[in-house]
This record gives C-alpha cells, structure tokens and sequence, in this order.
C-alpha cells in the first residue's frame, strides 16, 4: 500500500490513512492487519470505523519511546510505501446477541470499538449500546463528533480522561472502567467488547 494521509487528530495520535493497491481487502469491524513500515518491524494496527476495502485509517498514538509510533509520528511521509498483511482478529460483531452492548476503549483502542459499534448501528439502528472511552488527557479524546454519529440512535457516548472536570458535563474525572462500575450494578445480559 502507500500512505495517501497523515493527520493529527491529537496533540499525540495521527490518523494514517493507506491506500490499498491490490485487490480491495476484505475485513471484518474489529480486525487489525500488520504493517511493516520504511526500515522498521512489522507491528499491529486496528482498523478505524472509516476504513473502506481500498483505503485502510488507523489511529496511532506516540508514544515517545522510539520504534514504529514515533516513526509514525515524526518520518513516515505520504507516498511512502508499506506492506500490509491480514487481516487478522476474532473480536467482532456477534450478529445473535440481541441484548444490551458494552463497548469500552482506551486511547487509540477507540477505532476498532467504533468500527464494531458502527456495524451493530447499521445492522440495528435501535441497539441499546453504550460506548465508554477513557484517555489520560482530555485533549487525547479526538473527532468525538464523528465518534457520536456513528452509533445507534439510542447509543450514547460516554467520554472520561485523568484530567476531566465533574463540572464540565462533557468529560468525567478518572478512567472509563471507573464510570462503568459507576453506572452499573451488574452486567449481567450485556455483551462487552473493550480495546486500547
């Protein structure tokens, strides 16, 4: 493939968008492929919900430890060249399960979580699904628009960061695990899919 996209989505995430020159792949929401990039080892990316089988988007966070997401981050350039491998991954939609949906992501981990929402949504529009998404920072809490358009009509979106203010009504204080185990007493008849 080749990289037709790089953009900043997060003082610390770049969306990486790649073009797909071969046949159209065939993925399923939730999968990952494996991509080697200029001079670096094949690594693991989630394909985000606005992936098509000829233009792959994966959400990367910097790390600032070296390796492929400081790569990412400060060398790939578009028009660079990568291989791809996959896809890969058995975290997918569960078409028999009728009930209630839990979907809880952390950081990037949020591409594949909307891309599973994203199909239940289109599968019934009606879905009772919840989607909680924690990030250190609020600012790390990128496109939460796009993520909210997304979902069921009935989904709701239920952002937390570190950093966040009770006052703020948009983002709540400490981890999204933290404002599950607020909101719920049990879960039993939920289905859960997490990520990040």
């Amino acid at each position: 493939g080749c990289v037709v996209g790089l953009e900043k989505v997060a003082d610390n995430v770049t969306a990486m968008q790649i073009a797909v020159e071969c046949a159209p792949l065939a993925f399923a929401p939730g999968q990952y492929v494996a991509l080697t990039l200029p001079d670096q080892k094949p690594r693991d990316y989630s394909l985000s919900w606005r992936s098509t089988p000829s233009l792959l988007e994966f959400f990367v966070r910097d790390h600032k430890a070296g390796g492929a997401s400081s790569f990412i981050a400060r060398r790939l350039r578009v028009d660079d060249e990568v291989r791809f491998d996959g896809p890969f991954g058995t975290m997918t939609v569960d078409p028999a399960h009728k009930g209630p949906i839990l979907c809880l992501a952390f950081s990037t981990g949020i591409g594949p979580i909307v891309s599973i929402a994203a199909a239940i949504a289109d599968q019934n529009p009606e879905a009772d699904l919840r989607l909680y998404w924690g990030a250190a920072e609020a600012e790390e809490l990128f496109l939460p628009d796009d993520i909210a358009a997304a979902l069921p009509l009935n989904g709701q979106l239920v952002l937390c960061a570190d950093d966040g203010e009770l006052d703020s009504g948009i983002v709540h204080p400490g981890s999204a695990l933290d404002a599950v185990r607020a909101d719920f007493d049990t879960l039993e008849g939920w289905l859960a899919y997490a990520a990040g």
